[in-house]
């Protein structure tokens, strides 16, 4: 029997190492560990534009996952909402936000489990 696929959807963040100096999709190393611990396979979930593909990208993706892991990172843009944006309002990354946003109601539509963390909590 094989290891459940665990996606855990990536921040986006510039990040320095050796000689990049990029935007990075990340998790915390914790998040992979916890997973395989767990007897999971930990996959990490880089954002895409899934606004500009069609739904079957998304789908396929979900049709090799178990379950989705929504990590924490920057604030969620209100504008993703509908709402305006307020002084508190931190960093935020639209592309990811509607990136999560798609992936989370498909993985939803499918009933499948999904752990929302911090931020990941205000998206469920």
């Amino acid at each position: 029997m094989s290891s459940p696929a665990i996606g855990i959807c990536a921040a986006v963040e510039r990040a320095r190492w050796t000689v990049w100096d990029e935007e990075a999709a990340l998790i915390p190393r914790s998040y992979a560990r916890a997973v395989h611990r767990a007897g999971g396979l930990p996959l990490l979930l880089p954002p895409y534009d899934a606004e500009a593909l069609p739904d079957a990208p998304l789908e396929d993706l979900l049709d090799r996952l178990d379950a989705v892991i929504l990590a924490g990172g920057s604030d969620v843009d209100p504008a993703s909402y509908g709402a305006a944006r307020e002084q508190a309002t931190g960093t935020t990354w639209p592309e990811r936000d509607a990136f999560e946003i798609a992936l989370t109601g498909a993985a939803l539509e499918r009933g499948m489990p999904i752990l929302g963390i911090c931020r990941g909590m205000q998206l469920l």
